[in-house]
């Protein structure tokens, strides 16, 4: 969660009215220069300030001297000395220089206030001291994922009836609670139509008031003899749309069941592809020219890799991430990092850096400690157990998620993964993964490779190339050693040969280091099956 609002070190009349409780009001020293370098890059091309050398020279003299801890010492006379190089014979009580140059600046600091994310500078209202504020992640000693902030509202009824207003609240409430556990967004309501007020027109105007970088919107109707439900997510400060779905039930009795049903589905849709809007956030960085990226958008891309392999990003986002765990105050950082890193290092044929199991056990290990109960911390200690071969706790764990019916979807499913590649109680793994995939719609493909060496290891060569065009990843080792093994279990010695040679295309070290890498993520038994039929096909892999 997003951390209240703290006042350290600073003093002065501010308007607490510029700021949400998700800032936090810092001494400067605590800001991170490159962060302030930004801020200041940003500010100095608001209109009033590119066009005054005056007004810049002024902003640039007051952060020096706060960050030199002299700011309750800045009067007009240093201004006027020390800034402006005005002689000694300047009159405070005649000229008017300095006042109205920072009464200028001041009523500029408090309009860039309002639209800063990160750093916030104002100038007191008496006096010429800066107050610095900055979000409590953004500070050097802090590293904390700064989630955007959702805000739920009530569905809107246009039927009018009781059973459209009960709709309305147990689909709010219903979405409201799988957003919250996704991790990363913060969520916030539901709020009613009664908050927006008099003096507000539109829930956007609400956003901005209440500093939300989302909405979530709906409304239960009726039309052609169905009871329709609608959901969109705004963009909070413009107002664009950027996700829309809708629903429909038969108009009458409408069971528990049937509510129940619907509701799933649109929350389905809603977090799917590890949610809209992290979705929609990591396009934007994606899109980005500069290539910088924050803490929240690496594990973004970092949990995107691992549904899609998008592999152009992965170095910046792992640079982010090992940057940022050793100071990290939140879950998401290690443990993402770990899970990361576990799927990448030996096992992904573009990435060169070798596999560091303590550093994966030292991640999922701080991951432990700031939050315990957190998924992805369990799915990184799962992936530390099996890189240091403890296969009871990791079956153990598998167990305990699939009878624990709070078990989030996510957890289930690459435990099921895991128990598949480890060649651990292959039934209850399929058991996992198939409930996984029937309740998210946009499951990550990884789950068919686990699928198609479990296939393999029982003999079933149709199921398993049956599960490769489901993983659809045509580059790689995975895939043609799979189809090497089929097509050598089917008599196929020449397709067999030919499939093993584009694994040693893609992975050349294979057969001297699969122990190291290939072996750390897959049981000795699935590999040593594959060697045996292909040795026995007359396949060199030696």
């Amino acid at each position: 969660m997003v951390a209240g609002p703290q006042r350290v070190a600073v003093e002065g009349d501010v308007d607490s009215r510029l700021w949400s409780g998700s800032l936090l009001l810092a001494e400067p020293n605590r800001i991170m220069a490159s962060s302030l370098r930004a801020w200041l890059d940003r500010s100095e091309k608001h209109p009033a300030l590119s066009g005054s050398p005056r007004l810049r020279r002024l902003l640039r003299y007051l952060i020096q001297e706060t960050l030199a801890g002299r700011g309750d010492g800045i009067t007009q006379y240093s201004i006027a000395f020390d800034c402006y190089q005005i002689g000694k014979d300047f009159d405070s009580a005649t000229n008017t220089l300095i006042r109205s140059h920072a009464r200028r600046l001041r009523k500029i600091l408090k309009e860039l206030a309002e639209s800063e994310r990160e750093i916030r500078i104002v100038m007191a209202d008496k006096g010429y001291r800066l107050c610095f504020e900055v979000r409590e992640e953004a500070s050097a000693d802090n590293a904390r994922l700064v989630r955007p902030v959702l805000g739920i509202f009530e569905f809107d009824v246009a039927c009018a009836k009781s059973a459209g207003v009960e709709l309305s609240r147990i689909f709010a409430r219903e979405v409201l609670m799988a957003i919250s556990g996704g991790s990363l967004v913060t969520a916030v309501g539901p709020f009613g139509r009664a908050d927006l007020g008099s003096s507000v027109g539109h829930s956007v105007e609400l956003a901005m008031k209440r500093n939300l970088d989302f909405l979530l919107e709906g409304f239960v109707d009726e039309a052609a003899g169905q009871q329709v439900v609608g959901i969109r997510i705004l963009d909070g400060k413009s107002g664009h749309q950027i996700w829309a779905t809708s629903e429909s039930l038969p108009v009458g009795n409408i069971t528990r069941s049937q509510v129940a049903h619907i509701a799933g589905s649109i929350v389905a849709k809603t977090t799917a592809d590890w949610g809209v809007i992290p979705s929609h956030v990591g396009a934007v960085a994606k899109a980005r020219k500069s290539g910088n990226l924050s803490v929240y958008e690496a594990v973004v891309l970092a949990r995107q890799y691992l549904s899609h392999f998008d592999f152009e990003h992965l170095d910046r986002v792992i640079e982010v991430l090992r940057r940022s765990a050793s100071d990290a105050r939140d879950a998401a950082i290690p443990a993402t990092l770990a899970v990361l890193l576990n799927m990448v290092c030996g096992v992904e044929p573009r990435w060169t850096e070798g596999l560091n199991k303590s550093e994966i056990r030292q991640l999922a290990a701080l991951a432990a400690r700031l939050d315990p109960e957190d998924p992805w911390t369990r799915l990184a200690l799962s992936c530390s157990a099996m890189l240091e071969g403890r296969r009871a706790e990791l079956l153990e764990m598998g167990r305990h998620a699939a009878s624990d019916p709070e078990t989030p979807v996510l957890l289930l499913g690459t435990l099921g993964t895991l128990l598949c590649t480890q060649a651990l109680e292959l039934d209850l793994a399929r058991e996992m993964i198939d409930r996984y995939c029937r309740q998210c719609p946009r499951y990550p493909r990884l789950v068919h490779l686990a699928l198609a060496f479990a296939n393999l290891a029982d003999g079933d060569t149709q199921g398993a190339r049956e599960e490769l065009v489901r993983f659809d990843v045509p580059w790689g080792w995975a895939s043609p050693l799979i189809r090497a093994a089929s097509s050598a279990l089917e008599g196929d010695a020449a397709t067999a040969q030919q499939e093993w040679q584009r694994v040693i295309e893609a992975f050349p070290d294979f057969t001297s280091r699969w122990r190291e890498t290939v072996g750390t993520q897959l049981h000795e038994s699935h590999l040593k099956r594959i060697f045996d039929v292909l040795e026995e096909a007359g396949v060199p892999i030696r």
